[in-house]
């Protein structure tokens, strides 16, 4: 049996004040694919914009048009509760942070698109009833997404000529129960053209309202041939404009990616993704990817969060063992490379444990697992004068204890790059 530990890096980089809070709080572990249990089998979780329940408990998704709900059984594992059957072919999907909301959108009978409201009352769901003027105007609304106060939409508009290129991102602000107050975001080109290119852009926001998140093609300067769908975040800079936005490599993969959820602590997030493989008159399947992000969790635990963090992979030792494992040896690579590139004057190992075991035991074996860890990359290059192990043992857990799930999260080693 092995035990999984998560290896994080941190890097030293100077940012403008507000782009410290920004950049740094975003720090994702490893994509885990979703399963739900089908006739009693478990089968991947297929659905398109998924979205996590406030305390993740839920999952709201798109398939073949229509809208599931699904609960939780296990760690990964959904089952099937209810499907909100809708006279609309919902094209994407916004869940709110009180569960009691949802806006769609879906093409109307003139072509174009309206986003569409449906409303929870005594756990009944109301009919679906399209939004007022001016948020539903004669062009092509799409990707309704609210804040978490429910006073703040966003979305995307354009006319139905320019589907293909030209996307722009809106917000509305409601007052006295109405919309209002419309304004063009103006967010800069990812790649080629003026505004977001796709035609589906997935958008969500961060509660904060400084961090929205969207679908894009990245530019083939970036990637070189990967041009699949990513996901970008883009933030509100302190001068009140949108920064360029940036791709989220940790998510990013040779299949596309769309549509990042998360709940309300942001500790826990949702995507789709397909393989991007056409097939005449089939559609695409799309599945539910599960991701953790470690940002919340480290501030509280009063890790230097203004340092960029990245949670390179898990790390997988067997258990109660110090002993590395081959899979362990190109995560290690890239991190000694990494340190070689940069003029450190220190480069700290924290090594953690779940609290399985006696705290002495635990100690002792998180110390080993870290002087490994160093052994390993001395042997590639970094000075070992420069390395520094600190142990902590089960006394710095980011999770509770309470569940192999969680136990699982807190075997970890966070690699920390000084400058």
């Amino acid at each position: 049996m092995k035990t999984q530990i998560t290896i994080t890096l941190l890097a030293t980089i100077l940012f403008s004040p507000f782009s410290i809070l920004a950049q740094a709080y975003d720090h994702w572990g490893t994509p885990i694919p979703q399963w739900e249990i089908v006739n009693g089998k478990k089968e991947l979780l297929e659905g398109k914009c998924p979205n996590i329940s406030a305390q993740g408990d839920s999952l709201l998704l798109i398939r073949d048009h229509q809208l599931f709900i699904y609960k939780k059984t296990k760690p990964n594992t959904w089952t099937k509760a209810i499907q909100l059957k809708t006279s609309q072919e919902v094209q994407n999907v916004f869940w709110s942070h009180d569960g009691h909301i949802i806006l769609f959108s879906a093409q109307t009978q003139n072509n174009n698109s309206d986003i569409f409201e449906i409303e929870k009352n005594n756990d009944e769901w109301s009919t679906a009833y399209p939004l007022r003027a001016p948020l539903n105007s004669s062009e092509y609304e799409s990707s309704p997404t609210l804040s978490a106060d429910g006073k703040t939409l966003f979305f995307c508009r354009t006319t139905n000529q320019d589907l293909e290129n030209c996307f722009e991102v809106y917000s509305a602000r409601q007052t006295n129960g109405k919309w209002g107050n419309i304004r063009k975001l103006n967010i800069p080109a990812v790649s080629f053209g003026k505004g977001i290119k796709l035609c589906e852009p997935y958008l969500t926001t961060d509660p904060s309202l400084k961090r929205l998140y969207f679908s894009e093609f990245p530019s083939d300067i970036e990637l070189g041939d990967n041009v699949s769908i990513g996901i970008f975040n883009c933030d509100l800079s302190n001068t009140g404009k949108w920064n360029k936005p940036k791709l989220i490599m940790d998510l990013h993969s040779e299949e596309n990616s769309t549509f990042l959820s998360m709940t309300q602590n942001r500790i826990h997030a949702v995507f789709s993704r397909n393989e991007d493989i056409w097939v005449p008159d089939q559609p695409m399947p799309w599945f539910v990817y599960a991701v953790d992000n470690y940002g919340p969790l480290l501030k509280e635990k009063g890790v230097d969060t203004a340092h960029e963090m990245h949670i390179l992979g898990d790390i997988t030792f067997k258990s109660s063992s110090y002993l590395l494992e081959k899979e362990i040896f190109p995560i290690l690579d890239r991190i000694s490379e990494a340190a070689k590139r940069q003029e450190l004057t220190e480069l700290i190992i924290r090594a953690h444990t779940d609290d399985v075991g006696t705290a002495e035991k635990n100690l002792a074996l998180s110390e080993k697992r870290g002087i490994a860890v160093k052994n390993y990359l001395v042997k590639n290059g970094i000075a070992s004068d420069l390395i520094k192990v600190n142990p902590f043992g089960e006394t710095n857990p980011l999770f509770p204890n309470d569940s192999e799930e969680y136990r699982s999260k807190n075997r970890r080693i966070e690699i920390e790059f000084i400058k």
